[in-house]
């Protein structure tokens, strides 16, 4: 796949790399059958869409585009599991997403690992929604999307 396209992708890249490129990452996950189209593409035909599952201790060592005929469900049964959703910057949604990412998956793969919600954002420091982040048990990252060294 190609891999980076968008801000939010060179975000996921780079959590990629600082977790050495080890695991199996699908990118673009939808789940879930129910509920209305969103505005802005977020939820199609019902689809929730979340930026990243990534399977830490997976063989596969690659990132993949998630398709609805590919061996997802197989691949993460009885693996940990990170749900990940990458922002511009700081915003209530993200960890809202990251909440409702792991739900969706839980309900989806019954025989899963642990499951594990990650943020990631680009920017400036925010020490309100990172204090939330860390009550919730959400892990937080602040990355560079576009590092200049």
């Amino acid at each position: 796949m190609t891999f980076p396209r968008t801000h939010e992708d060179h975000l996921l890249a780079r959590y990629w790399e600082a977790n050495h490129k080890r695991g199996l990452m699908y990118v673009e996950v939808q789940l879930g059958r129910d509920g209305p189209v969103g505005k802005g593409g977020s939820q199609r035909a019902g689809h929730w869409r979340m930026d990243a599952v990534y399977l830490p201790h997976h063989p596969a060592n690659e990132v993949r585009e998630w398709s609805s005929g590919d061996s997802f469900v197989e691949d993460a049964t009885g693996q940990n599991i990170e749900i990940i959703e990458a922002k511009r910057r700081w915003n209530t949604d993200v960890i809202g997403q990251a909440i409702a990412g792991a739900h969706l998956v839980a309900r989806a793969i019954p025989h899963h690992g642990l499951i594990t919600k990650v943020v990631i954002v680009d920017g400036a420091a925010n020490t309100t929604l990172e204090h939330v982040c860390d009550k919730l048990g959400i892990h937080w990252h602040r990355l560079i999307a576009y590092p200049t060294d």
